[in-house]
C-alpha cells in the first residue's frame, strides 16, 4: 500500500472535555505550556481541589496518548505527548488536546511527529502571528486544516520505533541531568546551607567526608546576619562577587528565523539550564545594539525579574548572545575560582529566601529590581574549601552542559531525519543502519 494524503481534520479530534467538581477528585496535577517543551515534561504542580488556588487556566481534561500542542507561540515547541501519566491530570487551556480518531491506521504517536517538525512549526507560526490577538496563537482549526502525506500503516511504526531511539536517548540525558543537578543542590544545601559538616564537628561526630575535605571545615560557629555560621566565613553580596549588567533596552527587537542569539524569558529552563535548542534570534545590527552593554559568555549568571521572578540559568561552553528584556546578568569577578560556586547558590534555598526578601510587590506583577540584585546575600567559605568545592561544581556543571549539548543535536537529528523517513526520501533500513553506527 502506498501513502496517501489526507487532511488532518478527518483522522483527529480535538478534546474539549473540561475538569469540573464532579469528578470529585482529591487532588490534580496541573501542567502549563511553561512545564513542557519538545515533549519533556519539568515539573507537574499539585493542587487541592477543595482550595481557591486551582488556576482558572487549569480546565483542560487531558488522558493517556494525547497530544498537547501549545496554541501561543508554537515556534517556541511547548508540546508534548502524554505517556504514562496520572489519571488525575488537567492541562492549560493554553493547550489543545488532539488525538486519532483511528489510531490503528493512524496511530497518534505518528500525528505527534507530524506535527512538531521544525517546518511545521515555523508554518503554525506564520498563521498565528497573522491571527488577530494579544499574542501570536492559533486556533484549533489550523491545525485540523493541515494536509500531510500519510505513508502505509507499516511504516508509520517503523518510523515510530526510530524516532522514538532518539527520543528516550533525549529523555535519558534529561534523567541523568536532573539527578546531577540534585547532588549539586545537596551538597550546596549540606555544606553552605545546614552547614552539616561543621555541626557534625561541633559535636564530635565525623563528617563522613574524606578527612583531606573534612579538615577544610571549622569546628565551630560564629554570630553573623544571617544567625549562625561557620568561624571563618563570611556574608557577603552578590554585588561584591559580580558585576551586575541590565541591558537597559525596552523595545523587544525583530525575531528572525536564523541570526544571533537573543535570550527570552522563556528559554531560561526551571533547572539552571538555558534552552540553547530553542534559542531566538535577532539581526547583527539588532544584536550589536542589545549587546551594547554585556555580551554574555560562558559562566556568565542570568535571572529574571519579573513572570517567572528570580528564574536563572549559567550560560554554557561555547555559548554568546545578547540577554532580553527584564533580565539581568551577573558576571562573576573571579569566574574561575568562584563562578560555579555562585552559578549553584542560585539554585540553593538561600537563594529563595533572599530573593523572596528583595521582591517588590506590584499591582500587577512581582519584580525583583535591579538595584536589589547585588543586595542578594551569599555564605562564602575559606578560600581552600571555595577553591575545592568550585572544582566540584564546575565539574558538575560541565557534565551538564555536555549532555544539554548532546540532546542539542539528538533534536536536531531528529528535525532532519524525521521529514525524510515521512517523505520517503530516506528509507527505513538506511535510517536503521544510521542510527545504529551513531550507537543510538
Amino acid at each position: 500500500m502506498g501513502s496517501t494524503i489526507k487532511k488532518l481534520g478527518d483522522i483527529v479530534e480535538i478534546n474539549d472535555a473540561s475538569w469540573s467538581k464532579n469528578l470529585n477528585w482529591d487532588t490534580l496535577l496541573y501542567l502549563d505550556t511553561a512545564n513542557i517543551t519538545n515533549g519533556i515534561i519539568e515539573d507537574l504542580v499539585s493542587y487541592q481541589i477543595k482550595t481557591d488556588e486551582i488556576p482558572s487556566r487549569a480546565r483542560r481534561l487531558a488522558k493517556e496518548g494525547d497530544i498537547i500542542y501549545s496554541t501561543v507561540r508554537p515556534n517556541q515547541r511547548h508540546f508534548g505527548i502524554l505517556e504514562n501519566i496520572p489519571t488525575n491530570l488537567v492541562v492549560s487551556t493554553g493547550f489543545t488536546t488532539i488525538r486519532s480518531k483511528f489510531p490503528n491506521a493512524y496511530p497518534t504517536k505518528f500525528i505527534y511527529y507530524l506535527l512538531t517538525q521544525n517546518h511545521i512549526t515555523n508554518y503554525l507560526h506564520g498563521i498565528a502571528e497573522n491571527n488577530t490577538s494579544a499574542y501570536p496563537s492559533l486556533r484549533p482549526q489550523d491545525i485540523l486544516d493541515l494536509e500531510f502525506e500519510f505513508p502505509d500503516i507499516n511504516d508509520q511504526i517503523k518510523t515510530i520505533s526510530l524516532i522514538s531511539k532518539i527520543d528516550r536517548k533525549f529523555q535519558l540525558n534529561q534523567e541523568i541531568n536532573l539527578t546531577l543537578e540534585e547532588i549539586a543542590k545537596a551538597i550546596f544545601k549540606s555544606w553552605f546551607v545546614d552547614f552539616d559538616p561543621v555541626h557534625a564537628k561541633v559535636e564530635g561526630k565525623s563528617t563522613g567526608l574524606p578527612d583531606e575535605i573534612s579538615d577544610l571545615f571549622p569546628s565551630e560557629f560564629v554570630d553573623s546576619e544571617l544567625g549562625k555560621i561557620p568561624k571563618g566565613w563570611q556574608i557577603k553580596q552578590i554585588g561584591d562577587l559580580c558585576q551586575v549588567i541590565d541591558c537597559l533596552h525596552s523595545k523587544k527587537p525583530e525575531l528572525i528565523q536564523s541570526g544571533f542569539n537573543y535570550i527570552q524569558l522563556n528559554e531560561i529552563g526551571n533547572d539552571g539550564l538555558l534552552h540553547t535548542q530553542t534559542i531566538s534570534k535577532i539581526s547583527e545590527m539588532d544584536y550589536k545594539k542589545w549587546v551594547s552593554r554585556i555580551e554574555v559568555c560562558e559562566g556568565d549568571c542570568i535571572i529574571t525579574n519579573v513572570g517567572r521572578v528570580g528564574a536563572f540559568a549559567r550560560i554554557p561552553y561555547g555559548f554568546r548572545g545578547a540577554i532580553g528584556r527584564n533580565i539581568t546578568a551577573m558576571r562573576p569577578l573571579l569566574k574561575d575560582s568562584t563562578g560555579s560556586y555562585i552559578a549553584t547558590y542560585f539554585l540553593s534555598p538561600l537563594f529563595t529566601k533572599e530573593k523572596d526578601s528583595n521582591t517588590d510587590s506590584g499591582t500587577i506583577l512581582d519584580a525583583l529590581n535591579v538595584k536589589n540584585i547585588p543586595k542578594l546575600r551569599i555564605v562564602t567559605p575559606s578560600d581552600p574549601l571555595m577553591e575545592h568545592a568550585n572544582h566540584l561544581f564546575n565539574l558538575n556543571w560541565k557534565k551538564r552542559d555536555l549532555l544539554n549539548e548532546e540532546n542539542k543535536t539528538l533534536s536536531q537529528l531528529r528535525d532532519a531525519l524525521l521529514p525524510k523517513l515521512i517523505s520517503g526520501e530516506l528509507q527505513i533500513p538506511d535510517a536503521e543502519k544510521f542510527l545504529e553506527k551513531a550507537e543510538i
